[in-house]
């Protein structure tokens, strides 16, 4: 199958289960979940389907057995909303990136890195850099 076509199949699936999110899940887990990727298999038979969680990080399991339970529903939305051969299984992951950049961004910022002392006026030389 196309990268465009490809595109279109996750653009319309991640939009599909963001309605059902909003509707069904953010009320029961009053946090942010947000489906930060859709990766459809070629073949339309899976669906990895990768979500952030804001607020809530104490009920993450809870909320991943409650996807897990409500996957049969969510399958039956996509069935009768989508216009396609296959209506692939969907498996759930939780998109840490969020929380992996935000970490590294307080560990740099961390750092204690004395200021350059080069002569005002003249650039740094840069290692093997000759004058």
């Amino acid at each position: 199958m196309s990268k465009d076509r490809m595109r279109v199949v996750n653009a319309t699936i991640q939009k599909e289960l963001s309605t059902l999110f909003t509707r069904e899940v953010t009320p029961e887990f009053e946090c942010l979940i947000t489906i930060t990727e859709i990766d459809t298999s070629p073949d339309l038979r899976l669906c990895n389907v990768y979500i952030s969680v804001l607020g809530g990080k104490n009920r993450i399991g809870d909320l991943f057995a409650f996807l897990e339970r409500k996957k049969p529903d969510f399958h039956e939305h996509l069935r009768k909303r989508v216009a396609m051969k296959f209506i692939p299984i969907i498996t759930f992951h939780l998109d840490q990136s969020a929380e992996r950049a935000s970490r590294l961004t307080s560990l740099i910022d961390s750092l204690h890195i004395p200021p350059d002392e080069t002569p005002s006026g003249e650039e740094p030389k840069l290692p093997g850099e000759r004058r």
